[in-house]
């Protein structure tokens, strides 16, 4: 009883470490999610950009226009490249949390099972005693009606 007393107090760790990971896994999710949906937009935008670019080309624009528009265009790249890093650096975290929740899954997992077998355990050495008490008790009522 005691034992199956501890594993239960073990398992409710395992328990709390595993909704620990989960909200921890979640987090980290959800920043991927931001960080992929800015880099996103921001490859439309550049992507919009590029076409107005092209047009400008096509037409007779100012060449000051120009230059500005390939400036913009330049700050974009440069902020792709550092969007994609943070895209990398999210999503490397997230498989991260992905592993530790795994591994909680695991942990409490074990600790349900060997209460279960605990229990299982317990049962079956009550049944075998009953079973035992039974038989003592049919034993002794059958000879105490031979007797007779």
């Amino acid at each position: 009883m005691v034992r199956e007393k501890t594993m239960e107090k073990i398992l409710d760790i395992r328990l709390s470490e595993k909704k620990r990971a989960q909200k921890a896994y979640q987090q980290s999710a959800d920043n991927f999610e931001k960080v992929a949906s800015q880099l996103y937009h921001l490859l439309k935008e550049k992507e919009k950009a590029e076409e107005a670019y092209q047009s400008s080309l096509n037409d007779s624009f100012p060449v000051q226009a120009i230059t500005s528009q390939v400036s913009y265009l330049n700050s974009l790249k440069e902020k792709i490249v550092k969007l994609q890093y943070s895209v990398e650096d999210a999503r490397n975290i997230m498989v991260s949390q992905q592993g530790k929740l795994t591994e909680s899954f695991i942990e409490a997992k074990k600790y349900e099972k060997l209460i279960e077998f605990q229990k299982d355990k317990k049962s079956e050495w009550k049944r075998e005693t009953e079973n035992k008490q039974m038989d003592e008790i049919s034993v002794t009522h059958f000879l105490n009606h031979r007797v007779r």
